[in-house]
Parts: structure tokens; C-alpha cells; sequence
């Protein structure tokens, strides 16, 4: 249940960075992507169903964080045009 609730507050908060700021959310972007992609590889070395999950997991969290991202910069667009 807490891990739903970092999640939706992670994309709320990268959302809200997209429109707010968007090259900064494009760094956020990068460093948080570097972080995820390295607990994707540590779960990927780890064999056994639980690094399967932990890397599904985490490559979910990072689409979905991502395709937050983007939908608030694109929001920041169409209010500037």
C-alpha cells in the first residue's frame, strides 16, 4: 500500500515538475532514470522470481514516471501556444 502512494506522489511531482519547469524536469528525468535502470539491472542479477518482480516493478515505475513527464511538458505547450 505505501508503495502505491510513493508512486502516485512520484508522478504527480514529476507532472507538476513538467509544467512548472521543463528542462529541469528533463534532468530530474535523467537522474531518476539512472536510478531505476541500476535497481533494474540489481534485480535482473538477482535470479529467482522476487528480481523478476523487483525488475518488472521497477521498469513500470519508470514508464510510468516517464510518460508523466512528458504529458506535463506537453501541458506547458499547449498553455503557451
Amino acid at each position: 500500500m505505501t508503495l502505491v502512494i510513493v508512486i502516485v506522489v512520484l508522478v504527480v511531482v514529476v507532472f507538476a515538475a513538467g509544467v512548472v519547469a521543463p528542462r529541469r524536469s528533463r534532468r530530474m528525468q535523467a537522474v531518476r532514470d539512472r536510478m531505476l535502470r541500476r535497481g533494474e539491472r540489481e534485480g535482473d542479477e538477482h535470479g529467482g522470481m522476487l528480481g523478476d518482480a523487483a525488475e518488472s516493478a521497477l521498469e513500470m515505475i519508470r514508464h510510468v514516471a516517464d510518460r508523466s513527464a512528458e504529458a506535463g511538458r506537453q501541458t506547458r505547450r499547449k498553455l503557451q501556444d
